[in-house]
């Protein structure tokens, strides 16, 4: 499957909240880059969010922490 430009939800994980990243929970956006290579310790996706967080608008976010939308 081809996760690139899949619209997504941000869910809980205890991956999210050791980035400190809790306040995301529910804003949705879409993948724009997997990153899942043996080497990470922390596997996720870049995801273009709808809305800024922090002023920004492409953000890390783990895998465990993705539901995919329809």
């Amino acid at each position: 499957m081809e996760n690139e430009n899949v619209f997504i939800r941000i869910c809980p994980s205890k991956e999210l909240s050791d980035l400190r990243l809790d306040k995301m929970v529910g804003m949705t956006g879409s993948i724009v880059e997997k990153l899942d290579f043996r080497e990470r310790k922390i596997k996720g996706y870049m995801v273009q969010l709808e809305a800024p967080f922090m002023g920004e608008t492409v953000w890390f976010i783990p895998v465990n922490s993705i539901k995919y939308e329809e």
